[in-house]
């Protein structure tokens, strides 16, 4: 069990000062806060696991960014749970794989803290822990996260990705534990941090990787999940919505750099590696959007340039992108052949473009993609040479395929939460009749029997509404008090999170966010991850045809 999730027993004893890493670095950035001056809180992430470091002096400075200090002297420290922070008023942390160490302080004058910063107390065989942590602003470095969880799964005997994390990571941990981390990957029991990557290992390559891929645009991970699927790697994963970044965060145990269109985020991109993956927002061309296009407000509809760019310095073999259909038919197929263009003109060809219905691949929802596959000039050279052609269609993962919306559902009683409240489906049932006859019913409520596909995922109400199953395993008809006139007397409910999940080629034991608007939301934005894999499949048997030598 998670220390984050329990309450510290009363019997505990006080913690001594040990010299493990905190997840984030140097003097003056953790996430803190003082409690009525005697409490102060440090937060770990599971991944940098043991013991934070618990310092015995502590100088505090205002969250004004003013030059007021305060200084403590550590009286005793131990862990704590979730309760107790609520209990003293602070902000819970949305990871719940955050664990908390509570530290008693003293408040001490100028003169004695000059004196015990000199002198130090005394701990087992005459050592000394440093004597002291400066907190100023009490602010957090997003990305010392990301460099040493990208480092621990990239070491040096696994991959030369290692080489931008690595000079960062040995200012942030003490230099054994740096050189203990070096010599094992994150999946080999040796490694200091192995048993924190528990829940991840199931979605790590154990092996030596078959190849390296990078992660762009990363959602909450379904190209990485379906490349890992073939053999590969992850060196390198960028995605800037915050609630996204948790859920790739808590399945994959790292956390991904933020913005890419920043020279600093890429320039933690490794020099070399295979295949360059990136689903680019989509909603500046589709169908269900205003369809912006590159004048898209947000200037989402221009990210590809990121992939370009990167492609351009990186070169590696492939390209491979994700996108909404309406991207054929933006500017009357001329964005598209801008975008196929860029890519060409910094040294690949185009060997595929083409809309692929997830049906097809192994779920049971009818969700059509652009996919785009890019090879480098050099191995399209080789292909044309030995007459290779890349699939047409390429052929979906063998294994078990649900055939229908029933053999995705959940088992047993769902919550409450999921069924339709009855004022909110008479206003559904008006708004179907408005719009009787308009082209797709004016995007009005669909219920799907169990034997059907489900329509195509998508954020907003409409990718659940046009998704609506009959369940009358719900025992408890008493209305949640959201239920506007209570709850529908039909039975009519949503799919939940779970089953948008398997929907989307997702295995039951990849984490769901909590929230289920934000579960809604990360998986309606997500690839489906079997038709990616099959796609991958493809590219890596291509890659590896052009690279083979032919005998004389």
């Amino acid at each position: 069990m998670s220390l984050a999730n329990i309450e510290c027993p009363k019997d505990w004893p006080a913690l001594p000062g040990r010299n493990v890493p905190f997840e984030w670095s140097g003097e003056s950035k953790f996430v803190s806060w003082v409690v009525k001056s005697k409490v102060f809180l440090f937060k770990t992430l599971s991944c940098l696991g043991g013991m934070p470091v618990v310092p015995h002096l502590l100088l505090c400075r205002s969250s004004d960014g003013g030059r007021r200090a305060e200084r403590f002297r550590v009286t005793a420290s131990r862990y704590v749970g979730r309760n107790y922070i609520k209990k003293h008023g602070g902000v819970i942390d949305s990871d719940p794989n955050a664990v908390f160490v509570a530290v008693d302080l003293v408040r001490v004058e100028k003169a004695e803290y000059n004196l015990l910063k000199e002198e130090g107390p005394v701990v087992a065989r005459g050592r000394r822990p440093d004597p002291i942590l400066k907190i100023e602003n009490f602010a957090v470095d997003a990305s010392d996260s990301a460099v040493l969880t990208h480092w621990l799964q990239n070491p040096p005997c696994v991959s030369t990705a290692s080489v931008p994390y690595a000079a960062r990571a040995k200012e942030l941990l003490p230099k054994d534990l740096f050189n203990l981390c070096s010599q094992f990957a994150v999946t080999n029991e040796a490694h200091p941090f192995a048993s924190d990557f528990q829940m991840s290992q199931r979605l790590l390559p154990r092996e030596r990787p078959a190849f390296t891929f990078i992660d762009l645009f990363a959602g909450i991970g379904g190209f990485r999940l379906a490349m890992q699927q073939e053999g590969g790697i992850c060196t390198f994963a960028s995605e800037i919505e915050q609630g996204a970044r948790e859920t790739y965060k808590n399945n994959f145990g790292v956390v991904p750099f933020g913005d890419i269109t920043t020279d600093s985020t890429k320039a933690m991109i490794p020099e070399s590696f295979d295949i360059l993956c990136g689903g680019f927002p989509c909603q500046a061309f589709s169908m269900a959007g205003l369809r912006d296009g590159f004048e898209d407000k947000l200037q989402r509809g221009t990210l590809y340039k990121q992939i370009v760019e990167i492609a351009r310095k990186h070169q590696p073999k492939a390209i491979f992108c994700e996108n909404v259909k309406g991207l054929l038919s933006s500017a009357e197929g001329k964005a598209l052949q801008t975008i196929t263009d860029e890519i060409e003109n910094v040294g690949y060809h185009i060997v595929f473009d083409t809309i692929l219905d997830s049906m097809k691949y192994g779920v049971p929802q009818h969700r059509e993609r652009l996919y785009i596959v890019a090879i480098r000039n050099d191995l399209y050279d080789l292909a044309r040479a030995r007459r290779l052609e890349f699939p047409a269609r390429p052929e979906p993962i063998p294994g078990q395929h649900p055939r229908n919306i029933g053999e995705i559902l959940e088992d047993g009683p769902v919550s409450k939460s999921y069924y339709l409240g009855q004022q909110y489906l008479d206003t559904l049932i008006r708004h179907r009749a408005r719009h009787a006859g308009a082209k797709n019913g004016g995007f009005g409520y669909i219920v799907r029997n169990r034997d059907d596909r489900a329509g195509t995922l998508m954020c907003g109400g409409m990718g659940r509404e046009r998704n609506i199953i009959l369940d009358e395993n719900q025992p408890d008809w008493e209305p949640t008090p959201r239920m506007l006139g209570g709850m529908n007397q039909q039975h009519l409910r949503f799919l939940t999170v779970r089953e948008w999940a398997r929907l989307q080629g997702f295995p039951d034991y990849f984490g769901i966010p909590e929230s289920i608007q934000a579960g809604y939301k990360q998986f309606g934005n997500c690839v489906t991850v079997k038709t990616v894999r099959a796609v991958g499949r493809a590219i890596l048997n291509y890659i590896r045809q052009c690279e083979a030598e032919v005998e004389p």
